[in-house]
């Protein structure tokens, strides 16, 4: 077995939007440091790393009981989460912007799952 091998992500070269263009932004760099986290997180997943799967069960966790603050603080760009949440949202209610309260696939499966039991 490659030595190597459990050692995660050790160099990736992120491109952005000014590559070869000119200087990046502030936003440029950001959004770089984010896409950069993703990968990062999802070879450190691919290789079996514990607490990359433990923070990603954590997060599906915080979204199904729609623990708003505990999502923003486990996602890779928490600020931009919190940010575009309320942009888009803005309501700590059992539900998100994108489907609604009638149409929530979390919210509605919760429902049915407390009917039967």
């Amino acid at each position: 077995m490659d030595a190597y091998r459990y050692m995660g992500v050790s160099l990736i070269c992120a491109v952005g939007p000014s590559e070869h263009i000119g200087l990046p932004t502030i936003e440029d760099i950001r959004s770089e440091c984010a896409v950069f986290s993703m990968v990062k997180h999802s070879v450190n997943l691919a290789r079996g790393f514990k607490k990359e799967r433990e923070r990603d069960y954590n997060l599906s966790l915080a979204r199904k009981n729609f623990k708003w603050e505990e999502q923003f603080s486990l996602s890779i760009d928490s600020e931009h989460a919190r940010k575009r949440f309320i942009e888009l949202n803005n309501s700590n209610e059992d539900h998100c912007s994108m489907c609604g309260k009638s149409f929530c696939a979390m919210r509605n499966t919760k429902k049915a799952m407390d009917s039967v039991v």
